[in-house]
């Protein structure tokens, strides 16, 4: 096994949250964070998308942009994610020149859809939110959201379908 699998497991297993996780309402939804790949070519509609419903809602976010390419999303509405503000395993690192991840959200969504981004897999393992959604099948997420391959902005409007949907 390799070093950086041993640490990813160990960091995975140090960073886990111990908030239990499940549907909620929207109503009860006051702050998310959402991590996009930033390499996709649909990132900038699908940030503007989700700038739209969190506003509407009225609902704080954080969101991010993973660039692990490099290159990608240069817009201002996310957080851009390089190589370099990862350290050497794949965790983001906890400098003050890299962007704060934890924001006491009560929601979590990932529209990566490889588990092999250890980065967003380790936000998301160690959020305290209360729902988790994602697009890849790890017992992270309360809800898995499969569909088309590089297909973010389906992916979100599936997500904010059943996020109106869910109430009490």
């Amino acid at each position: 096994m390799q070093l950086s699998k041993l640490f990813r497991k160990r960091c995975l297993r140090i960073s886990a949250s111990k908030v239990p996780t499940g549907f909620i309402p929207i109503k009860e939804i006051t702050n998310a964070v959402v991590f996009v790949d930033g390499c996709m070519d649909d990132c900038e509609s699908v940030l503007k998308d989700i700038d739209a419903f969190f506003s509407v809602k009225g609902i704080k976010y954080k969101a991010f942009a993973l660039n692990l390419a490099g290159n990608g999303y240069s817009g201002e509405l996310a957080q851009k994610l390089y190589p370099h503000d990862l350290n050497w395993f794949g965790r983001i690192k906890t400098s003050r020149k890299t962007p704060k991840i934890k924001y006491d959200e009560d929601l979590f969504i990932s529209l990566l859809e490889s588990p092999e981004c250890f980065a967003a897999l380790q936000a998301a393992v160690s959020s305290n939110a209360r729902f988790k959604l994602g697009r890849f099948r790890d017992s992270t997420f309360d809800v898995v959201i499969s569909g088309g391959e590089g297909a973010q902005q389906a992916a979100f409007k599936t997500i904010s379908n059943l996020l109106t949907k869910v109430s009490r």
